[in-house]
């Protein structure tokens, strides 16, 4: 059975986002050592950060309209937490990309993903906010994709690692969106109203995320 999502959970996500880039970073030191290396990538590894970085920041942006926009608690604290989650993420990538000095993969967003930013800017209420998680939900599945390609074979060894401390973060993102999706909107099973009923009680009951993600 699905836990169910509420403010106090997606509060306590946002609280220990920071561990997101804890995971995913190195210490400064191997970070010292990679950058004075300036080695180039493969092209999988280079394709690799050329993807992620325009995904992660479109999450940013997403994040933020959501923390604004969102008409429920749950949408306003699931944004602040994709915001400051992958903000952390993206500082990381910036890292990893500047000591390559035959490669600058950008962080600018596609104008695919900048049209799904202005989509959502343009929308209010409960639009909003179904629009928000169907685009979550799939950003997400393309992004667990993505850093498990990566995570499994990625040549350059800071990318590598990477990614693969980058996944389960990812994967919480995935499932907290369904979750969220689903107890608002009842989309992927049964549980409709169960998170807009939790919201109104407050945090009583609640059920906080499974342990070992994003800390």
């Amino acid at each position: 059975m699905k836990k169910l999502l509420t403010v106090a959970a997606l509060a306590t996500l946002v609280a220990t986002a920071p561990g997101f880039a804890q995971n995913a970073g190195t210490s400064s030191h191997s970070r010292a050592a990679v950058r004075s290396q300036g080695h180039g990538l493969s092209a999988a590894d280079r394709q690799f950060l050329e993807m992620a970085g325009p995904a992660n920041m479109t999450e940013v942006e997403l994040g933020k309209l959501a923390s604004e926009k969102g008409s429920s608690p749950g949408i306003k604290l699931f944004g602040r937490w994709m915001a400051s989650a992958h903000g952390f993420a993206g500082r990381e990538l910036a890292t990893i990309t500047e000591r390559n000095h035959d490669t600058k993969p950008g962080m600018a967003m596609t104008a695919e993903q900048k049209a799904s930013v202005e989509k959502l800017r343009g929308m209010s209420g409960k639009e909003f906010d179904q629009e928000f998680l169907r685009v979550m939900v799939e950003d997400h599945q393309k992004a667990v994709a993505l850093f498990q390609k990566e995570a499994q074979g990625g040549q350059d060894p800071m990318v590598r690692s990477f990614a693969q401390n980058i996944v389960p973060a990812v994967q919480e993102h995935l499932q907290q969106a369904q979750d969220l999706r689903q107890d608002l909107f009842n989309v992927g099973g049964e549980g409709a109203g169960r998170a807009a009923n939790a919201n109104a009680q407050g945090p009583a009951g609640s059920t906080q995320p499974a342990a070992g993600t994003t800390r």
